[in-house]
Order: structure tokens, then sequence, then C-alpha cells
């Protein structure tokens, strides 16, 4: 019991500074950032880059803290200069943060910077999983980005045929 109060008055005098809570969201440590969010309560905080929360979490697979950060009110549609918390774990291939996102709302079809769309992102990085996942929530595999390229042209410059014939597929629809 004394290195569990140990454990949470290093987070508590940690979270002075807002730098922990970021490590925290990337390596899914949920009961710090829970213990962050009911001192501070915005579960919208960016970094000194500019990146939220939810996109650290969303990208490097911590599903639970996704999940907390949602429930406690994180904008899934917040972007930073690569794009949304969807867009990172669809480049990571993270299945069950996507279906997440998209339970809380996140648009499918949102764009960052560029014009790049989830889907751009998964079908380039060969994330047949979670291409599915967004074809099966209307994703518009037609979109095209700023220089005129769509999700099968990304993935036919990967040299993904298996990608593109999923891709392909789903135009006929």
């Amino acid at each position: 019991m004394r290195n569990a109060w140990l454990f949470l008055l290093t987070i508590s005098v940690s979270f002075a500074g807002n730098a922990d809570v970021f490590n925290a969201a990337r390596n899914n440590q949920v009961a710090a950032v829970a213990t962050f969010l009911n001192q501070r309560g915005d579960p919208n905080l960016r970094d000194e880059k500019g990146h939220p929360l939810l996109i650290l979490a969303a990208y490097n697979g911590s599903f639970e803290t996704v999940d907390l950060l949602l429930k406690r009110g994180a904008n899934p549609q917040l972007q930073d200069n690569m794009g949304t918390a969807l867009m990172a774990a669809s480049f990571k291939g993270s299945k069950p943060i996507v279906q997440r996102l998209l339970a809380a709302g996140a648009k499918v079809d949102d764009r960052n910077g560029i014009g790049a769309t989830a889907l751009m992102f998964a079908a380039m990085t060969g994330k047949m999983d979670v291409v599915r996942t967004l074809l099966n929530h209307r994703a518009d595999s037609k979109a095209t980005d700023q220089r005129g390229l769509d999700a099968k042209q990304l993935a036919e410059q990967q040299g993904n045929d298996q990608m593109v014939n999923l891709l392909e597929r789903s135009k006929v629809r």
C-alpha cells in the first residue's frame, strides 16, 4: 500500500509541468493520464509541437488511453501538422483504435493539410484490416490528395497488389 501511495504522490508532483502527461499518453499509462485529467481536466491539451494527447495516444497504439481521453471529452477532430487521431491510428494500423475513434464520431473522410485521408494513410502503409474497416464506414476511396493521388494510387506506388485489388473492388460498389 505504501508503494501505491508513493506512486500516486510521484504522479501528482510530476504533473506540475505537463511534459510527463504526454509521455504517459504515448506509453498507455492510463492511471497517470487519469490523474492528470482529474487535476487539470483538459483532454485536448497539446504539447509544445502542437500534438494533442489523443493523437499521441492513437499514434502509439495506446488503446486504453485513447478510450479514457474520448470518455473525458477529447475531440477526435483535432488535428496537428500531420492530421487527426484517426489518421495516426490508420497509419500505424491499429484497427481497435480506428474502430474506437469512429465510434466516438471521428469523421472518416477528414483531410489533413495536404488533402490526405485516413484511408490514404492505411493504404499507403499496407494496413489491410484498417482499410477494410474504413471502407465499411463508407470512406471515400475516390478522394484525392493535393497531388491528385487516391488511396489505390498510393498503394500502387508501394507495390502492394493485394491492397490495390481491395481498393479497386471498393470503387465498383
